[in-house]
């Protein structure tokens, strides 16, 4: 490690907290905590640092997007470098919370070692806060619906852990390119749907979604997990739960239809689409903000066919979700 150099990039971390700062996204509580870290890391001195020695660690860091390498290295200017924010654990690796891409483009150019901010005594967690928080949106970059969890959960926010350990259970895999039947296709709809009531109408949603469709190819769309999910949270509200051999039915097979072979035909999540779509007589599919009310609909329809008036569930099992196509 060479000598600790002059400080002279107080301004690198004094603007992206500034533009937190006036974001207004953070709770107050928070930006105290990320003020008082970045404050750290305003006091460090500038270390040269060996670039074999650092490390990036995947449970939280971004992939590497060659695109801002090559924007680094074609307008190269060593005097507009930001340095590296670098963690430096307890048995003495060095791992980047930030600034992994200028990294990559001293590698091209043929560099061995990098000016950095180090800082002792940082938990994980702590890295993956800090991570979150630089690649934020009003920072320089927005991470994917993954990273975004993934940081979450290693820095230890309770919903992220707790609906982690939800997917976890289940064998569902978080948002990204994988084609996966098991695939969550959007944490923030996931998020609205565990914070109904801290995950139960979720996971009984993730539950029956599985069931109704074992042998599905392709991921189910969050719109369906949300409209089975209000069915579970409004009969818990109500005091009337919805039978759920008999949802797992109407979500699968199209009981309105007459038995062939002593079997109701298959219906599958795209076919509650063109279902919708008939009701509605549109072509298109609907407003996606409003499927989940319409494919509510749809799923009650099957339920209550055949069944006595008395064990027939009402709208009121849909309550919360949208119910216009063209309200704001």
């Amino acid at each position: 490690m060479g000598v600790p150099k002059e400080d002279t990039a107080d301004n690198v971390i004094q603007h992206d907290f500034s533009v937190l700062s006036a974001d207004g996204k953070l709770a107050p509580r928070d930006q105290k905590a990320a003020d008082k870290e970045f404050e750290a890391f305003k006091k460090a001195v500038l270390t040269t640092l060996p670039i074999a020695l650092l490390r990036s660690d995947a449970r939280y860091q971004t992939p590497m997007i060659h695109s801002i390498v090559e924007s680094i290295v074609e307008n190269f200017d060593i005097d507009a470098v930001n340095p590296p924010l670098i963690s430096r654990r307890k048995d003495g690796t060095f791992w980047v919370i930030d600034g992994q891409h200028t990294i990559a483009s001293f590698i091209r150019l043929g560099r061995t070692e990098i000016d950095c901010k180090v800082r002792d005594g940082l938990t994980l967690p702590k890295e993956a806060d800090l991570f979150l928080i630089r690649n934020s949106p009003s920072s320089r970059r927005k991470l994917s619906q993954k990273q975004s969890f993934n940081a979450r959960v290693e820095k230890g926010d309770k919903v992220a852990v707790a609906m982690n350990e939800i997917f976890k259970a289940g064998k569902w895999a978080v948002h990204g390119s994988s084609r996966s039947p098991m695939r969550i296709t959007s944490i923030p709809l996931a998020e609205d749907c565990y914070n109904l009531d801290k995950g139960r109408s979720f996971t009984l949603a993730l539950v029956d979604i599985d069931n109704a469709w074992p042998n599905r190819t392709s991921p189910v769309n969050l719109l369906m997990i949300t409209a089975v999910a209000y069915l579970h949270y409004n009969g818990a509200k109500i005091g009337v739960k919805p039978d759920q051999k008999r949802l797992r039915l109407a979500l699968g097979f199209n009981l309105k239809a007459h038995k062939r072979n002593g079997q109701y035909p298959a219906l599958t999540p795209a076919d509650y689409v063109d279902l919708v779509r008939g009701t509605l007589k549109v072509h298109a599919v609907p407003n996606a903000r409003y499927m989940p009310r319409h494919l509510g609909d749809e799923i009650l329809d099957r339920y209550n066919h055949g069944l006595a008036r008395e064990h027939k569930l009402g709208d009121r099992y849909l309550d919360g979700l949208p119910s216009s196509l063209d309200t704001d």
